[in-house]
């Protein structure tokens, strides 16, 4: 069982885990109603399936692209805290439970995706009541109607499994005309890790990439120190100099912070190569997200490493100083990759 954590970047990037519903493709049954949704590049992302309940809860079912099974619930009266990660576990029946660490995409609103497909969609369509517990809060759910909902919800998959739209002018840059391949990328996301240090780093899948950017990118996540790091890369375009993008970065995590941020940017003089840190520390009641992005200018593209810290207490200045001399090195050794490689 993995964590669905890519909507983290929600917290900066307003993304949805369900990012467009595809036309045509709703369907219903008993109280359930679904559709088929797309990714922010246009592919087809999964067919999902929900359904509300007394209490207030609304359930959800995904059937997803890559083979997993996403379970969510949303509720007004939560009072997650945005971005925290928790244990759960899921037990339909007298079955062996589904355990592992759920994501709050917001407030009102968690998510865990499965990845042992066969076993999840058995037990949730043959099922009589689902039993979610995270410790302090527990829910109990009856599952009729779920065996034709789901049944429904796997032909659907199938049925757009091909679909792809053509892409909004306004989205985010493909990065394909870079011309660097992923597994470079993986090469420079596991010098991240071991520069770093943690342990316990998970990489997203496809999906998780793809709902957060059409860029070509590789992202992991640390769930004991809180911790998402990635790297990136964009065409470098008819820009004549690295802080001429550093407008529409800054924009980016500013509206998205639902408190207070400060952010600002800065040129790295230590650096061989043009290179530049935008920064944005947004607070959102007692938890504050330190946003570091490192970005260098190669030859035509443009090379982005990236460290996501969440604190639920305020870091010291030499935290903060380690962390900003961190992304500067994670950026260096990224650019000492690429550079060869062109």
């Amino acid at each position: 069982m993995r964590l669905l954590i890519g909507s983290l970047f929600a917290f900066f990037y307003s993304l949805s885990a369900f990012a467009g519903n595809i036309a045509g493709s709703e369907f219903k049954f008993g109280n359930w109603t679904g559709g088929a949704y797309t990714d922010s590049a246009g592919t087809f992302a999964n067919c999902t399936v929900s359904a509300a309940y007394k209490g207030g809860d609304r359930l959800y079912f995904s059937v997803n692209r890559d083979s997993t099974i996403t379970v969510a619930i949303q509720n007004p009266g939560f009072r997650l805290i945005k971005g925290e990660t928790f244990p759960v576990t899921l037990k339909v029946d007298r079955r062996a439970p589904f355990r592992g660490q759920a994501y709050a995409l917001d407030t009102d609103f968690a998510i865990l995706t499965i990845e042992n497909f066969d076993r999840a969609l058995s037990a949730f369509r043959k099922g009589y009541v689902l039993r979610v517990d995270s410790g302090n809060r527990e829910g109990v759910y009856g599952l009729e109607g779920t065996f034709r909902a789901l049944e429904l919800a796997g032909k659907c998959a199938l049925t757009y499994f091909d679909h792809s739209q053509a892409p909004d002018p306004a989205a985010p840059r493909h990065a394909a005309a870079t011309g660097i391949d992923k597994s470079l990328l993986y090469q420079i996301a596991t010098g991240m890790i071991a520069e770093i240090g943690v342990r316990d780093f998970q990489f997203w899948s496809e999906e998780q990439t793809r709902n957060f950017t059409r860029d070509e990118a590789v992202f992991w996540n640390a769930p004991s120190v809180n911790l998402v790091g990635g790297v990136y890369v964009r065409p470098a375009g008819n820009i004549k100099e690295l802080r001429e993008t550093d407008a529409a970065d800054l924009q980016q995590m500013a509206t998205a912070c639902k408190g207070d941020i400060l952010t600002g940017a800065r040129k790295v003089e230590s650096a061989e190569h043009p290179t530049r840190e935008v920064r944005g520390i947004c607070t959102v009641g007692k938890v504050t997200h330190e946003n570091i992005v490192s970005k260098v200018l190669l030859d035509g593209i443009i090379v982005y490493t990236l460290l996501l810290f969440t604190d639920e207490q305020k870091p010291t200045e030499k935290v903060e100083q380690d962390r900003r001399q961190m992304s500067e090195d994670v950026v260096s050794r990224a650019a000492s990759f690429i550079v060869p490689s062109q």
